[in-house]
């Protein structure tokens, strides 16, 4: 039964090739095939430049109803003693 695996890394010089993980081969000759992969587009960064992408309330620090239970509890030990 024939097995492939596909991975991805570099190429290192005209004779090495880096994976980016570890596969495990029984045999020593393999047959590889080479496919570049489009390189990412780096964005040019700029001061504001992801202005109005993110909204945030004013009541983005308030606490959730969901924790305040845990929040009451972690404040306060079982003993009722004050842990600040």
């Amino acid at each position: 039964m024939k097995h492939a695996y596909i991975t991805t890394g570099e190429i290192i010089s005209p004779n090495s090739l880096k994976l980016d993980e570890f596969i495990e081969i029984f045999s020593k000759r393999v047959r590889i095939i080479i496919e570049p992969l489009e390189e990412q587009k780096k964005i040019k960064r700029t001061f504001g430049c992801a202005k109005d992408w993110l909204i945030i309330k004013d009541d983005f620090d308030a606490p959730l109803d969901e924790f305040k239970d845990e929040i009451f509890n972690n404040y306060f030990n079982l003993n009722g003693k004050n842990l600040k």
